[in-house]
């Protein structure tokens, strides 16, 4: 289903509401805790997908991309896709935007008691009660079922939409919003697929230097009309950026990280790359140690 924003107010009430629902079940496995602790806290995440013509190229890695962020997701996950688009306050679509179900473990009253072999039974006898009550909700929600659905969805759309232009800077606005509106903020997460070069009256990267005074000048510009993202707290992964020559990409990388934090957030210190990686998104989720990065 595709959901054309008119304003960012109506984007911002259309998060918050959660009028869409999981639209696939059946059975599967999918981060389920064997603990009858409770669950760690749910993750957001808004994912970015710039559709100027300048893009095309790498739509095949924003798809790819797409999919690992998709196989990160567990339950209570909340996720929104969109596009940047020109003016994308107003113009962008809400592609996806979706909270994965989450099964919510209560345990029965504990024992008035401090004999330790009552309380043993209890917690064993609770432990079983939640990993039944855990195997019956994974198999009637199929989150891998779901993942493939929700990449069909959106596939068409990655790989073919163009936008005669794009507002990143209004998108990140927009992004920082939805995340700012998110129905759990414990953990939040931006990924952004884009070739990174911001064009906005104040800056144009795509084909003027991009220098740390473009960023300051940006920066100032964004604060003084109030449309500087608010990404406090939030950590962005970036994909598909590209220069014609290492020392551009290294101005190009220099000026995002100092944009985003700028912003409030954090650009993962490996994550500014031009091409896909599978340790990169290992890391970025926690599926494993950094291994260092540019």
């Amino acid at each position: 289903m595709t959901h054309r924003a008119p304003s960012l107010l109506l984007l911002a009430l259309v998060f918050a509401s959660g009028t869409l629902a999981l639209s696939a079940c059946g059975a599967g496995q999918s981060s389920s805790p064997m603990s009858w602790e409770p669950h760690d806290a749910p993750a957001n995440y808004v994912v970015v997908c710039d559709v100027t013509q300048s893009t095309l190229e790498a739509r095949g890695e924003y798809v790819d991309g797409l999919a690992h962020v998709l196989e990160g997701l567990g339950y209570g996950d909340h996720l929104v896709v969109m596009s940047a688009e020109d003016s994308s306050v107003q113009n962008s679509e809400l592609w996806i935007e979706e909270e994965l179900p989450r099964y919510v473990f209560t345990a029965s009253p504990r024992p008035g008691t401090d004999n330790k072999l009552l309380l043993d039974a209890w917690k064993t006898k609770e432990q079983q009660r939640y990993e039944d009550g855990s195997a019956g909700f994974a198999a009637a929600h199929d989150v891998g079922a779901w993942r493939e659905e929700a990449l069909q969805r959106v596939q068409r759309k990655v790989l073919g939409r163009v936008a005669a232009g794009t507002d990143l800077a209004g998108a990140l606005y927009l992004a920082g919003q939805l995340l700012g509106t998110a129905p759990h903020s414990e953990e939040r997460r931006l990924v952004l697929f884009t070739d990174g070069l911001i064009q906005t009256p104040a800056v144009n990267w795509r084909g003027g230097a991009v220098t740390s005074r473009a960023v300051e000048r940006l920066v100032s510009e964004q604060r003084r009309v109030g449309a500087l993202p608010d990404l406090a707290g939030v950590k962005v992964i970036l994909i598909g950026a590209r220069a014609d020559d290492e020392k551009r990409l290294a101005a190009l990388r220099s000026a995002w990280r100092r944009y985003v934090s700028a912003c409030g957030g954090e650009l993962e210190p490996g994550s500014f790359m031009s091409h896909l990686s599978e340790t990169l998104y290992g890391e970025w989720l926690g599926e494993q140690e950094p291994q260092g990065g540019a």
